[in-house]
């Protein structure tokens, strides 16, 4: 799976045709998804699985502008464990997550906030 860019057209949703240049540091031979987009468009965090391991992290990547594409993800704070589904609060001082809880085998609700 890959992270795309869509636009809002008239006739409805169409990929962008920079989707493939705008995400091109993103999207990687692993699986990613759950992209989660701050409202100026310039970070997005998501999710990368590792299929040889079965490890999924939580990414960060940031632009410049929303015309540019998103720069080398790193790994977002000190999220640890395999987690996924990372969602901005509303005011995009806190990030929302599934962690996997090992003991239980039942995802768990996180938060982690900006300092």
């Amino acid at each position: 799976a890959d992270i795309v860019v869509s636009v809002n057209t008239v006739s409805g949703f169409v990929r962008d045709p920079a989707s493939a240049t705008i995400m091109a540091k993103v999207n990687t031979s692993m699986l990613e998804y759950a992209p989660a987009i701050s409202a100026d468009g310039l970070e997005l965090f998501f999710t990368r699985l590792d299929p040889a391991t079965s490890e999924a992290r939580i990414y960060q990547t940031i632009r410049p502008n929303t015309t540019s594409p998103f720069g080398l993800p790193r790994l977002a704070g000190t999220i640890d464990g395999f987690v996924e589904g990372p969602a901005l609060s509303p005011d995009e001082r806190s990030l929302y997550y599934h962690r996997l809880n090992t003991v239980s085998g039942k995802f768990e609700l996180y938060r982690v906030t900006r300092q």
